[in-house]
């Protein structure tokens, strides 16, 4: 249904909205050894929790930096065939934030024993994406991808919050506190800025 030349502009903008995942695929490290070595299941459920907030604020900021770094720049460093990259992240941005979540979700389940839990979530995630991709692509070509990978990655963080809500007789509310996880947040953003300005004064 696409050609090509599609492809790679799809593929440069997931790669391009997966980076945002190096921070909460760097936390779920040290989360899951934490996890993993512990018995204490309120330290286990509180990390999670955290965890999870302060990657979501994290995911929002560093995906609209993203998106709203103009076309032409893109088209500068990788070549003018890549148009359009931002538009894709639009549709990108609220599954690449949200499964920010799941990747903080799955290590407590891989770290206390259930993880079934992430099989159920990945294989379910792509039935959505095969069904999705065949519905969406033909109509709406990259946008429908995107739409169908954001929809996919949805439902995967519904299931991991379902199942940890359930086993940790945590309450959804839980995970809407943000303010102390926004000082967090802040932190980490100003040393991704810090270390970026020091690399690129070099």
């Amino acid at each position: 249904y696409i050609g090509l030349s599609d492809l790679g502009r799809f593929t440069i903008s997931m790669q391009a909205s997966e980076s945002t995942w190096l921070i909460s695929r760097s936390i779920a490290l040290v989360q899951y050894s934490s996890i993993s070595n512990s018995n204490d299941i309120q330290h286990s459920r509180k990390t999670t929790i955290k965890y999870s907030k302060i990657t979501f604020i994290v995911s929002i900021i560093i995906m609209s930096i993203l998106i709203i770094i103009p076309t032409r720049l893109y088209e500068f460093i990788l070549g003018k065939d890549f148009t359009g990259i931002p538009q894709i992240m639009i549709f990108l941005f609220p599954g690449i934030v949200i499964l920010s979540v799941a990747q903080i979700l799955s290590p407590y389940f891989s770290g206390t024993g259930k993880i079934h839990i992430n099989t159920i979530g990945s294989v379910i995630g792509l039935v959505v994406t095969i069904v999705t991709s065949l519905i969406l692509i033909p109509s709406y070509g990259l946008i429908g991808a995107a739409i169908s990978n954001t929809l996919s990655y949805i439902v995967i963080t519904i299931i991991y919050l379902l199942f940890f809500l359930s086993i940790s007789k945590s309450r959804i509310n839980d995970f809407f506190s943000l303010k102390q996880e926004l000082n967090e947040a802040k932190i980490i953003i100003n040393k991704i800025t810090t270390l970026l300005r020091k690399k690129f004064a070099k």
